[in-house]
């Protein structure tokens, strides 16, 4: 018999003067507590292949078109990734409120009371609180892919 669980047999034959039957009974409760449970035996892992984890995208991002990276009321704001054309578009009038080219690190924010900005330069009027907008991003060259990919390559 296992020592761990002749330790928790003797324990409740001990407890109450419980009789034998009852301390069975006890036991088969608790057995996956004490860990009488079988434990599964685990396969060994050989090295890991590369091919099964590695994305065959991981170089090249590829935005076909106009992409929404921010919807909401004011305030709102999205900090551009890459150099792109960013257009801030109001959901409920379907017009246009503002386009500007941008740089990455610059922010783009709609607010009530600054209208929409980029980099703190003013694109347009105050806007309503109640209204909601999208802001697009369009990438000036979808097939150039983030900074990085291009850097391995000039060398």
């Amino acid at each position: 018999m296992n020592p761990r669980l002749r330790g928790w047999v003797l324990y409740c034959l001990a407890l109450n003067d419980m009789k034998p039957g009852r301390a069975i009974l006890v036991l088969l409760a608790l057995m996956p507590s004490i860990g009488c449970a079988a434990k599964p035996e685990l396969a060994p892992v050989g090295p890991l292949d590369a091919g099964v984890w590695k994305s065959p995208h991981a170089e090249r991002v590829e935005h076909v078109g106009s992409v929404a990276v921010a919807e909401g009321t004011p305030p709102l704001a999205y900090q551009v990734a890459e150099a792109c054309t960013v257009r801030v578009m109001d959901a409920r009038t379907s017009k246009e409120v503002a386009r500007a080219d941008a740089v990455a690190g610059q922010i783009v924010a709609v607010e009530t009371t600054k209208g929409v900005t980029l980099a703190g330069k003013s694109l347009s009027a105050a806007q309503p609180a109640d209204h909601v907008f999208t802001i697009f991003v369009d990438i000036r060259n979808p097939e150039a892919g983030p900074p990085a990919a291009d850097e391995g390559k000039k060398k």
